[in-house]
């Protein structure tokens, strides 16, 4: 069934030159021809907080394959949609998750590829000092990741953001009109849309190769392409004592097509004691 992906095209809606982090990696695997749904994705969110996402991340991918149906006449659809979160366990660390969605419309069938990372670039400060402005934009790797500034005016609870500086020269003058007077607070931001924020577009890349494999990756029951992992069992014996415990034993993969599901055993024969908790309490 993944020989219905050749030699056809696709319609992704963005407003962020993603078609064109994505468009060459589909043409490579399948040939597929990526076509342009255009659609102000800002109304559906934005970074900077100007316009609140209307659901999760997962739940705004989907509202974005809406959209794209209602623009184009293509059979497979694609939306993506990116989150930046703290790390649960080290907050000051920041997460970058990413998924795309590829919807076909002839089976009604989602096909997800998610990709988690640490390596991201964003950031954000509060200051009225112009040199720690230029030591920001410096640290972050401006102009070529670009920075948007917002000064929040809390007496009549208007917002200023402003975005797409491309030199030096831009950002300082922006960052004087943002203020009153020079003791005025401005918050400085990574900007993380994708089109200027080359840190994020190879996290893209790496979310849409993985796309690729699901789309390779075939159902036992039914051949239909997206068979992929959507849980992961504990219970990994220790190496020492045999004891259970919270490291993986079981893939667990599911079709999103048929609904057949089956474990696999993971190729690791046993747990690190080190993870064990009668081993290392």
């Amino acid at each position: 069934m993944s020989g219905r992906f050749y030699n056809t095209s696709a319609a992704i809606i963005t407003k962020h030159g993603k078609e064109k982090i994505i468009g060459p990696i589909l043409w490579d695997a399948f040939h597929i021809h990526l076509e342009l749904a255009y659609y102000d994705t800002d109304l559906l969110g934005t970074f900077s907080g100007e316009i609140e996402r209307p659901a999760d991340q997962l739940g705004t991918a989907r509202l974005k394959i809406q959209q794209a149906a209602a623009i184009s006449n293509a059979n497979l659809l694609l939306a993506s949609e990116g989150a930046f979160h703290p790390h649960p366990d080290t907050p000051f660390l920041t997460v970058n998750t990413e998924l795309i969605i590829l919807f076909d419309r002839a089976t009604e069938q989602e096909i997800i590829a998610k990709h988690t990372t640490l390596e991201t670039n964003a950031a954000t400060i509060s200051t009225n000092d112009e040199a720690t402005l230029l030591d920001f934009a410096k640290r972050i790797q401006f102009p070529t990741h670009r920075i948007i500034l917002i000064q929040d005016n809390k007496h009549n609870g208007s917002k200023q953001v402003l975005k797409d500086m491309a030199t030096e020269a831009e950002l300082i003058n922006a960052f004087r009109s943002l203020q009153k007077d020079s003791k005025d607070i401005v918050v400085i931001e990574t900007d993380l849309r994708a089109m200027h924020n080359p840190t994020r577009q190879d996290q893209i890349k790496i979310t849409a190769n993985k796309l690729v494999q699901l789309m390779r990756s075939h159902c036992p029951s039914c051949d239909s392409p997206g068979y992929q992992i959507q849980n992961w069992l504990p219970g990994l014996p220790c190496c020492w004592c045999n004891t259970p415990t919270k490291n993986t034993q079981y893939e667990q993969y599911r079709c999103t097509y048929c609904g057949f599901e089956e474990q696999k055993r993971v190729s690791k024969p046993c747990a690190d004691p080190g993870t064990c908790d009668q081993c290392n309490p």
